[in-house]
């Protein structure tokens, strides 16, 4: 028997509704403000529909500034952390997980430890690794520093630890695979599947 929505129920899915409208304002307006002119934009009260000067807009900012260098730097970078925060993570979740060596539960006392750290305490040190490295003004200045996260590491710790049998680990070992065979051809397809 199907249980019927209270008013509880109601009032829930409106605030969450008006909180959703809330957080998307900003996005439209943006697309609204995109198509009019800046006299246009900046009259009482500002226009809240969609305007004539799309096109000429857009041509003024391909002109001005180089938009698709940006987006595809904006996109490789993007990428390139992606990449290798999933493989770094996943390998530091395997390691956690499936290993058994000294100072284990310290390290990962320091790596979750690491995340009560604010972000913005690592940018100075982090700025001179870069410059001592000889990366300032370098892509891999960008997507390097977060190349793994302590986050990460840890979720991928814990589907490690639930989901992926310790037998079929064990079985590969006997049957010869060195550790990274049995991480690129069982732990890894198997946390793929997570996707």
């Amino acid at each position: 028997m199907k249980k019927r929505a209270g008013p509880s129920s109601w009032l829930l899915h409106a605030l969450v509704g008006a909180g959703a409208f809330v957080l998307v304002l900003p996005l439209y307006f943006t697309f609204v403000f995109a198509t009019h002119t800046r006299s246009e934009i900046f009259t009482s009260p500002p226009p809240l529909w969609f305007g004539s000067a799309a096109w000429s807009n857009l041509q003024l900012l391909l002109e001005r500034l180089p938009y698709w260098r940006n987006f595809g730097m904006s996109l490789y970078v993007a990428s390139m952390t992606t990449a290798l925060n999933l493989l770094l993570c996943a390998m530091g979740g395997y390691a956690f997980a499936c290993f058994e060596f000294p100072f284990k539960r310290a390290l990962f006392a320091v790596v979750l430890g690491s995340m009560m750290l604010p972000a913005f305490l690592s940018m100075i040190p982090s700025f001179m690794v870069m410059q001592f490295l000889g990366w300032i003004d370098e892509p891999r200045a960008l997507y390097v520093p977060g190349a793994a996260s302590a986050l990460g590491v840890f979720m991928m710790r814990q589907y490690v630890a639930s989901s992926i049998p310790r037998e079929l680990i064990d079985a590969a070992r006997i049957d010869g695979c060195g550790e990274f065979r049995i991480f690129w051809s069982i732990v890894l397809p198997l946390l793929m599947q997570l996707v």
